[in-house]
């Protein structure tokens, strides 16, 4: 199969924070090829973060994501509040958590192609995915439009996205939790 990611049926979003492509077509279907393609574009580029948005542009009404990321990045938890979100598990093993306001635990689960691997969040509601596996890839629905820095709200009691440091060891320290739980 020809690279995906070098035809005319996606194009690059330079304006993302990480690399990123939004398919050309309407009608989308994602092979195993695909997939595998994903993870060399991954590796090509430094073992990056990947998002494969299968809508056309950021301001449709619905999103449909698929999502490679990788262990050892930190994503700061956040809420989008109008927004339900949901994952769908394809490869590789994620950790999610549910926060209260105050940054406690409210629930977490392990996802995985084999046992929980879909997993919804209602709006409004502090979440985190974390990569427990190598990598992982998912696919993530949403509403649309995005909404630039205001489609999200960053947890003010978690480590800044800034500091690499203190959010691994924020990830460790909920992973301890889950891991010994579950």
């Amino acid at each position: 199969m020809k690279n995906f990611f070098n035809s005319p049926q996606v194009r690059q979003d330079k304006n993302a924070r990480t690399l990123s492509y939004f398919c050309t077509k309407d009608v989308v279907a994602i092979t195993k090829e695909i997939i595998k393609q994903l993870l060399e574009e991954s590796k090509k580029n430094g073992d990056c973060d990947i998002r494969l948005s299968l809508h056309k542009r950021p301001s449709e009404e619905f999103h449909n994501m698929i999502i490679l990321q990788n262990k050892g990045n930190y994503y700061r938890p956040h809420k989008h509040e109008k927004k339900v979100e949901a994952y769908q598990l394809i490869e590789g093993k994620m950790a999610v958590f549910v926060f209260d306001e105050s940054g406690s635990v409210k629930e977490s689960t392990i996802l995985s192609p084999e046992k929980n691997f879909i997993y919804r969040i209602p709006s409004n509601t502090w979440h985190i995915s974390i990569p427990i596996t190598k990598y992982v890839i998912f696919n993530e629905a949403k509403p649309g439009p995005f909404l630039g820095k205001d489609d999200s709200s960053f947890a003010d009691w978690a480590p800044d996205s800034s500091n690499l440091n203190e959010g691994k060891k924020y990830f460790a320290a909920l992973l301890g939790k889950i891991l010994v739980e579950k």
